[in-house]
């Protein structure tokens, strides 16, 4: 007789099969959740448009000069908001509307930068109404309606003027979506007009009134970022590097701002001991100046370091800074890096002080070069003060023997110093320098030379 045999799965099939239908069935799923979503967004976009429609068509039958926001980049403003909250099907929706100018390059640009075309004289040929409809508490727009509305009349000349603003990041790149604000309330009705630029870092606002006494004062920023701006001309500080600005009539006043992300510097304290040393005043000042003659820096702050001998710095624009001590008891022996501190954007720069309690101890300002090589001489030149003719100079390492110099030469003044070290069979790496007068004030500029 012949026999049958009966072979049921394996354990490794029965899993196989399992996964299989898991992955099924999370595809399913996904799918599933895929659809729920686009039907949502989709019912959400059928009451969306229709909301956004219904405001265009409010907008499309006020007068051509009525159609201004109230804090748009049209001047003088109008009675139209620039957000609305309305309620449809119990469900709360935002329709933000925006109105610009818009210069046809048909008739050439504000700027004359069209090629074989005139400087357009009246540059807002017509206006562009945006409307979005977001919904509250999402991340993305739900709905928006774009139109172009022109005037019944053709272009006609006006006694105003053109505001060109341009706002560049620290490489020169547009910074779109900058906030712009243009305030001259010396006129009225007074200005004050709060807009964005575009992708290319621009915004034109037109048919702004003549003003020749520098009144009109301009702020561009974006969040998370540092602020550039005018400045007014005062009695005690006329010479304005960027002034309050003029507006002319029939002509483009065109100003360019400079603003990147914000950065943080935290500046340490310390003794010649390491020991951080607490409720210390110390002054920081900026490169940039907003004014000259007398020059007054964009930023000059004096700051106490905390129980841990620390300050923490916030907001800080990419710049270079010195600091100083506000506290004449003290001598400030180095800086660690050296100064003046560069900071660049989007950054975190930790600076550390040594400071001496004895004012006639060294001090080191400037230290060159920052590296050198393991196969020969090296010559440092030294900038500072209270530099002795025969202090002792020296490199050092942990766990490496200390490597002195083989001549110093100190200047008759005490300011400046070089000193040549041997640095043959000297490990690589970075080394502190560390120069003490005769009378043992000493002063450390750690981690000063980097050896390869």
């Amino acid at each position: 007789m012949l026999r049958r045999t009966r072979r049921g799965f394996t354990l490794i099939e029965a899993l196989v099969n399992v996964v299989i239908v898991v992955m099924v069935s999370m595809a399913i799923m996904s799918m599933a959740v895929g659809v729920l979503r686009y039907t949502q967004f989709s019912k959400m976009r059928t009451i969306a448009l229709p909301l956004a429609n219904e405001r265009m068509e409010e907008l499309r039958n006020l007068p051509y000069d009525s159609l201004a926001t109230v804090q748009g980049a049209i001047y003088p403003p109008g009675d139209i908001l620039d957000e609305q909250v309305v309620t449809q099907s119990g469900v709360k929706y935002t329709l933000k509307t925006r109105i610009d100018f818009v210069d046809d390059p048909f008739d050439g640009d504000a700027t004359g930068s069209i090629q074989g075309k005139p400087v357009d004289l009246y540059p807002y040929d017509y206006k562009k109404i945006s409307i979005t409809v977001w919904r509250a508490g999402w991340q993305k727009p739900v709905g928006n309606l774009v139109t172009n509305v022109s005037a019944r009349a053709a272009e006609t000349e006006s006694g105003t003027g053109i505001l060109l603003v341009t706002v560049l990041d620290a490489q020169g790149l547009p910074v779109s979506n900058a906030t712009i604000t243009v305030q001259n309330f010396e006129i009225a009705p007074g200005v004050n007009i709060i807009t964005t630029t575009d992708v290319s870092g621009k915004v034109q606002i037109p048919r702004l009134p003549p003003e020749e006494h520098n009144k009109y004062h301009v702020t561009a920023t974006k969040a998370g970022y540092s602020t550039d701006s005018t400045y007014p001309r005062t009695a005690q500080n006329p010479n304005a590097l960027k002034p309050d600005l003029n507006i002319f009539v029939q002509q483009v006043t065109t100003e360019t701002f400079s603003i990147d992300k914000i950065s943080t510097m935290i500046i340490l304290a310390r003794d010649q001991n390491e020991a951080s040393v607490a409720d210390f005043p110390i002054m920081i000042t900026s490169d940039k100046l907003i004014y000259n003659n007398p020059d007054t820096p964009k930023f000059l702050q004096t700051h106490n370091t905390n129980p841990d001998g620390q300050i923490v710095l916030q907001n800080m624009e990419w710049d270079s800074y010195a600091l100083a001590l506000a506290n004449n008891q003290y001598a400030l022996c180095s800086t660690s890096p050296q100064q003046k501190v560069s900071v660049a954007p989007d950054s975190t720069v930790t600076v550390t002080l040594h400071v001496n309690s004895d004012r006639n101890s060294p001090v080191i300002t400037a230290l060159t070069p920052v590296s050198g090589s393991v196969n020969g001489q090296l010559v440092l030149a030294l900038e500072g003060d209270n530099f002795a003719q025969n202090a002792a100079v020296l490199l050092r390492k942990s766990g490496q023997p200390d490597i002195g110099a083989m001549v110093i030469d100190v200047q008759a003044n005490g300011k400046e110093m070089t000193a040549t070290f041997e640095l043959t069979n000297a490990p690589p790496g970075t080394w502190d320098f560390l120069i003490t007068n005769p009378n043992s004030n000493f002063c450390l500029q750690p981690a000063a030379v980097s050896l390869q």
